[in-house]
């Protein structure tokens, strides 16, 4: 399956780029983001808790929608959807 990835920083710093094109074995989330760190190793320790969790300070969207509670790594996705992986900035 072929879909874009997006990725903002620090994940676009790991990869060298902030938007692909990305082939990957699979239908859902995970073969994504396992594809993804296949390419781009470093991003597995950034992505994943220790238990080979999304790390909860990870949002994703798919297609300009956030993954929800209900939705998880298992939520297949379609050929050309867009996936944004980024990590929230708070403070003041």
């Amino acid at each position: 399956m072929r879909i874009k990835v997006k990725l903002l920083k620090p994940f676009s710093d790991i990869a060298g780029k902030d938007e692909m094109d990305l082939d990957f074995e699979g239908e859902n989330i995970q073969n994504a983001l396992d594809g993804l760190c296949e390419l781009y190793p470093n991003l597995r320790k950034e992505l994943f808790n220790e238990k080979g969790d999304v790390d909860f300070n990870i949002n994703i969207f798919i297609n300009d929608k956030p993954m929800t509670a209900e939705d998880d790594t298992t939520t297949n996705l379609s050929e050309g959807d867009i996936l944004l992986i980024f990590m929230p900035v708070a403070g003041g």
